[in-house]
């Protein structure tokens, strides 16, 4: 194993710093060079590096010769831990590096000169550091800075990333202080809270991280480095000796550090991370107590995914598929008498059956996206979507089951939206790295927004984040609220599709569902309009609505399809428990009785009317999987054919604002923001509803959803996406579905070969383990 040697060369320092632990020796005599010699001949018989500190040890006149010695004595690396001022000389770092040195650790405290050179009292030796580290960097020289978290600079340490981002750094520490010497002296005036400085430190490490420098946090406990975990220095610091004067001598700083330098409490034995987790600097406490130093539950150590960890708690056993077949049946019996929602048919509805709710705040919330950008090395899981919800309408839909409210005041509208940018501008850091591939804003109705709120949304929206504009960058509009000034808004903003609900062109059928003021010839100059503008113009219409019927559909998608839209979506209608009980008598299963009709009627009809019209015609599900499918213009359509859109069956994350917005942090947590009326934004309000996931889950979804959709999984692909087989995922399983001829397999392709939906249902459930399909058979018992 490595271990290094720290030599104190001596208390001397061109700096004074207001936290300095060495204050206390500093009118000591430096140690002499035979002192040093006889050090570093001695532990050159135990240990492979060498760091050379002091005070400032660059400042010592036989500083080469030292550099020298440790080259001579063949210490594999030779780190000066320093305040760079002396490497502003180019020939200085040269002759450094030429004597012996292999690595540096300049110390940079502040972003600016104010506060650096406030920190260290000394004027000038900001701009002196500054250049010392861009000297040695352009001389390829390993460079690891160290900046100490004090009151002056904690809420600043995001900036100060930026800039060792920019300096080209190969690693930086942030080191929270330790209260010894000046540092005593004045800690009233430069010790923060340590939770306070944590979530600055945090947002500093992600973006180290994302541009792909290593990063470490020192002397932070694990309680307030949750998500951050891999990046706790005491996890990889080298075993070390330190010889200096002699009350500072050691043959392990890690034992010294553990037993005289680290404090514990009682509530520590509580904690998972007790075993592995030293505590703060004892000196601490003295002053500020302890009661910020909370134990963690085991629990939150499951916001964390191993893959490896995932792929075998999944493989199957053999004997108990059988059972797991009963308890599918079972559970498919149960839905068939006693139905409770409609969207309990969905296969992704399950995650959120069989897992445990946990409510989380926006803050723990930002949390957990740090942690997937910092951990994101899956390429395939590098699909970031965003989500933003406008809840309000005119006039609200009989058959709408998403978060909305009939508008009243413009005073509403904009209060809603001062809210919801506060949220974009709190979560906006965390994203300062990620290009959003697609983006959607839905609702309510995006389009009731007039168009100086439209302007003010979407000016903020491109202000704090990024996207890219090859993806679907869309927005919903209502036939009866958009305009050729807001459709020139929205092209202004890059925006390349609008999504228009249209649902039917029958006046009866609008009428029942409440959507009387819509006019045919208006869609037609939007859709128009909107074509001329470049934008890409897709049309919902839905199946299964009261007075409805496949002639009068059919009648819709021709007019519509005259018209020329890019593409014509068909869901069907998924029923609130008003619209059930208002119209069925809550009759759940007469509902899906006649609507799986009308789909299989009209099913029969419209695939030579789209050929005929020159449009795609996709392979179309059932209303059990919540979304028939998308008719596409062959010759204009082209947005899908560039980039991956907004929903596919690649593992993605979805990033949701707005009331009952869904998000999704593949692999980590899914989970949907309370609809709370007229609420204001808290960080620390419990505003999320959701579930732990791991990437168990997105391999299940990835999964299912092809089987679902009759499309053929490729295997090949599935490694590429997951870095793993799925015969090795699904061994026991995928051998029972082969056997029992439900799975085909042809070349590179995997085939589900259930047709009917009890099938694809009574097998899929297979691909979840006993434990979770009993606890999905209590909930449908």
């Amino acid at each position: 194993m490595f271990k290094r040697v720290d030599v104190k060369t001596g208390f001397s320092c061109n700096n004074n710093c207001l936290f300095c632990v060495q204050a206390d020796n500093k009118l000591k005599n430096n140690r002499s060079f035979n002192d040093i010699k006889e050090d570093l001949e001695d532990s050159r018989k135990r240990c492979d590096g060498v760091v050379l500190t002091g005070g400032e040890v660059t400042i010592r006149k036989d500083f080469f010769d030292i550099v020298t010695l440790a080259k001579k004595l063949d210490y594999k690396t030779v780190q000066v831990q320093t305040n760079a001022r002396m490497f502003a000389n180019l020939d200085f770092c040269k002759k450094t590096i030429a004597t012996g040195a292999t690595e540096f650790s300049p110390a940079l405290h502040g972003h600016d000169a104010a506060q650096h050179d406030f920190l260290t009292q000394t004027p000038g030796s900001f701009v002196q550091t500054i250049k010392g580290i861009k000297n040695l960097k352009a001389l390829n020289a390993k460079i690891l800075t160290n900046t100490v978290v004090t009151q002056q600079n904690y809420q600043d340490l995001p900036k100060i990333a930026q800039l060792l981002v920019k300096l080209g750094v190969d690693q930086f520490q942030f080191a929270f202080i330790h209260p010894m010497g000046n540092a005593w002296k004045n800690f009233d005036q430069v010790v923060p809270s340590i939770s306070k400085a944590a979530p600055y430190i945090h947002q500093a490490l992600s973006i180290g991280a994302a541009a792909g420098i290593t990063v470490m946090a020192e002397a932070m406990p694990y309680c307030h480095m949750q998500g951050y975990e891999d990046y706790i220095a005491e996890k990889v610091i080298p075993e070390a000796e330190i010889r200096g004067s002699k009350h500072q001598n050691t043959d392990s700083f890690t034992t010294q550090r553990k037993v005289y330098g680290k404090q514990k409490f009682v509530q520590c034995k509580k904690c998972y991370y007790d075993n592995v987790c030293e505590g703060p600097w004892k000196e601490y406490p003295q002053k500020k107590g302890n009661e910020e130093f909370t134990p963690l539950e085991k629990k939150y150590a499951l916001f964390r995914s191993n893959v490896l960890n995932d792929m075998r708690d999944y493989i199957f056993d053999s004997k108990k598929i059988q059972e797991k077949l009963k308890l599918s049946e079972k559970i498919l019996f149960n839905l068939s008498k006693k139905k409770t929602e409609s969207t309990k048919y969905l296969f992704t509805s399950m995650f959120f059956r069989v897992n445990k709710h946990i409510m989380i705040t926006p803050k723990k919330f930002r949390e957990l996206w740090r942690e997937k950008i910092r951990n994101n090395t899956l390429s395939s899981f590098n699909l970031f979507n965003l989500y933003l919800h406008i809840p309000f309408c005119k006039t609200k839909c009989d058959y709408c089951m998403y978060y909305s409210t009939e508008n009243k005041t413009k005073k509403e509208i904009d209060d809603y939206l001062e809210n919801l940018i506060k949220k974009i501008k709190y979560f906006s850091p965390v994203f300062s790295k990620i290009i959003f591939q697609n983006v959607f804003i839905g609702g309510g109705t995006p389009s009731i927004l007039d168009e100086k709120q439209l302007h003010y949304l979407l000016s903020n929206i491109y202000k704090h984040y990024t996207f890219n504009n090859d993806g679907e960058i869309n927005f919903e509009v209502n036939p009866t609220s958009i305009t050729s000034s807001k459709l020139k808004i929205l092209k202004k903003y890059g925006f390349n599709r609008i999504s228009m609900g249209v649902q039917s062109l029958d006046p009866k059928v609008l009428e029942y569902a409440n959507r009387k003021n819509q006019d045919y010839q208006k869609i037609k100059e939007t859709i128009e309009l909107a074509k001329s503008l470049g934008l890409e113009v897709n049309i919902d219409l839905m199946i299964g609505l009261q007075h409805d019927n496949p002639e009068k559909l059919l009648s819709s998608f021709n007019k519509i399809m005259n018209m020329r839209p890019q593409s014509i979506s068909l869901y069907p209608l998924k029923p609130s428990y008003e619209y059930l009980k208002y119209h069925y008598s809550q009759d759940e299963k007469k509902f899906f009785d006649y609507i799986n009709n009308e789909i299989i009627e009209f099913l029969k009809i419209i695939k030579p009317i789209a050929k005929k019209h020159d449009y795609t015609t996709p392979h179309l599900i059932t209303i059990s999987e919540g979304y028939c499918g998308t008719f596409r213009d062959k010759k204009t359509s082209n947005i899908k054919k560039k980039k991956k859109g907004y929903y596919t069956n690649v593992p993605y994350s979805i990033f949701g604002l707005g009331p009952n917005s869904l998000s999704k942090i593949s692999g980590i947590f899914r989970c949907n923001e309370i609809a709370i009326q007229n609420s204001k934004f808290n960080e620390n309000s419990l505003s999320y509803s959701g579930s732990v996931a791991t990437i168990k889950d997105d391999i299940r979804d990835y999964i299912l959803d092809n089987f679902a959709k009759k499309s053929p999984l490729i295997i090949s692909n599935f490694k590429k996406v997951f870095g793993t087989s799925i015969f090795e995922v699904f061994p026991q399983t995928l051998h029972f579905l082969i056997k029992e001829n439900k799975v085909n397999i042809k070349d590179d392709k995997l085939i589900f070969l259930p047709n009917d939906f009890n099938e694809i249902f009574k097998y899929g459930l297979l691909f979840w383990n006993k434990k979770e399909l009993n606890n999905f058979l209590n909930y449908t018992t």
